[in-house]
C-alpha cells in the first residue's frame, strides 16, 4: 500500500484535498460540510483510490458495495456490503475499490469527542481509549449518520450546531460502547454524591439563567464536574433532572411575574425566554393545571392584562 503522506490528515477537507492532488479523478465528487464534520462522496462507475491516514474516526454508510483494505487491520481487500457501516479508525492508510457507481456518507468524530464521552462517564484513562475498525450491520450508527445527512441537506439554520453536536456526542458514546478495545470501567469516585456546595451552585446557576436554555455541559462546567455526574446526581439530590428543574423554576418565576409584574401575559412570556405565547401557556398549564390567564385573574389582575397574552410578543 502506498503511503500518501508522512503525516496524518486532521480534517476531512484536508484528506479529500490530498486525494484529489495525488490521485485526481474528475468524476469523483465530494461535498464536505466542515461545520457539520460530515462528508458525502459520489463514486463513478468503477475505480480504486487510496485515502490518507485520518486524525479522526470516520463512520460511513453507503448505498452500494465496495472493498476496503485498511493498513494494519487485515490483509487484502475486505468486502463492505451495501447498507452496512464501516468504522475507520485513526492513523491508517486505506485502499477503497468499487465496481459500480454509488454514494457514501461519513460522520467525522474527533478523538477528543470520544475521550470526552469516556470522561463524562467517569471511565478510567479516557486518553487511552482505542476504537477498532469494523464493518457490518449497525442500525444505531446508520440512523445517526442518516440524521446528520438530513441536517446537511437542510442547509444552515439556528439550531443546527446544537443538533449536530448532539448527534456527534451520541455517535462518540456509541463508538465507545460498541467498538472500544478495552472494557469500560468506572472510577470508584463516580458514585460519590454531589456535595451540598456543588448542588447549591448548580441550583443558583439554573435560577439565574431561568430565561434561557441552559445546556447540561454548561451547567457541569460551572459546577466543576462532568455532565454525566451532574445529570445523575443532581436528579438524586434535587428530585428532578436539571432540565426539569429549570422548567419548574421558569414556572415559579412566571407565577411571581403574573401576579405582580406590569405589561401583560405576552411580556411575561418574553421575559422568560418564550417567543411563542402558546408554548408558554402549554408549559404553565402542565405544571400548574391552569392557564397563565386564569392564574393572573385569580390573583386580581385586570382583563386588559390577560388579553395582552393573545398573539406573539414582539
Amino acid at each position: 500500500m502506498t503511503r500518501l503522506a508522512s503525516y496524518t490528515m486532521r480534517t476531512a477537507g484536508e484528506a479529500l484535498a490530498r486525494v484529489s492532488v495525488v490521485q485526481p479523478n474528475p468524476e469523483l465528487r465530494t461535498d464536505e460540510r466542515s461545520e457539520l464534520r460530515f462528508v458525502s462522496i459520489r463514486y463513478p462507475a468503477a475505480g480504486r483510490l487510496t485515502y490518507p491516514a485520518l486524525g479522526f474516526y470516520a463512520v460511513s454508510f453507503r448505498n452500494g458495495g465496495a472493498q476496503v483494505h485498511e493498513e494494519g487491520w487485515r490483509t487484502g481487500l475486505q468486502p463492505v456490503a451495501a447498507r452496512t457501516m464501516w468504522v475507520q479508525t485513526v492513523n491508517r492508510i486505506v485502499e477503497y475499490a468499487w465496481d459500480s457507481a454509488h454514494e457514501a456518507w461519513a460522520m467525522c468524530i474527533e478523538q477528543a469527542e470520544v475521550e470526552r464521552a469516556a470522561s463524562e462517564r467517569e471511565l478510567l484513562n479516557p486518553q487511552r481509549i482505542e476504537i477498532l475498525s469494523r464493518t457490518g450491520t449497525d442500525l444505531v450508527a446508520q440512523r445517526l449518520v442518516e440524521a446528520l445527512t438530513a441536517q446537511a441537506r437542510l442547509g444552515s439554520h439556528p439550531a443546527q450546531q446544537l443538533a449536530c453536536s448532539a448527534l456527534r456526542k451520541a455517535m462518540a458514546t456509541h463508538l465507545l460502547s460498541s467498538y472500544g478495545a478495552f472494557a469500560a470501567r468506572k472510577r470508584r469516585s463516580s458514585t460519590k454524591a454531589l456535595s451540598p456546595y456543588a448542588l447549591k451552585r448548580a441550583i443558583a446557576y439554573l435560577e439565574d439563567n431561568v430565561a434561557r436554555e441552559c445546556r447540561l455541559e454548561e451547567l457541569a462546567d460551572h459546577v466543576g464536574v462532568s455532565s454525566f455526574v451532574i445529570e445523575e446526581q443532581f436528579r438524586r439530590a434535587a428530585g428532578a433532572s436539571p432540565a426539569r428543574y429549570l422548567l419548574r423554576a421558569r414556572v415559579e418565576r412566571a407565577k411571581s411575574l403574573l401576579a405582580y409584574a406590569p405589561g401583560g401575559v405576552a411580556q411575561v412570556a418574553q421575559l422568560l425566554g418564550f417567543y411563542d405565547v402558546a408554548a408558554f401557556r402549554k408549559l404553565f398549564r402542565r405544571f400548574t393545571g391552569v392557564t397563565p390567564e386564569d392564574f393572573a385573574l385569580l390573583h386580581g389582575r385586570s382583563p386588559d392584562f390577560v388579553r395582552s397574552g393573545d398573539g406573539t410578543p414582539s
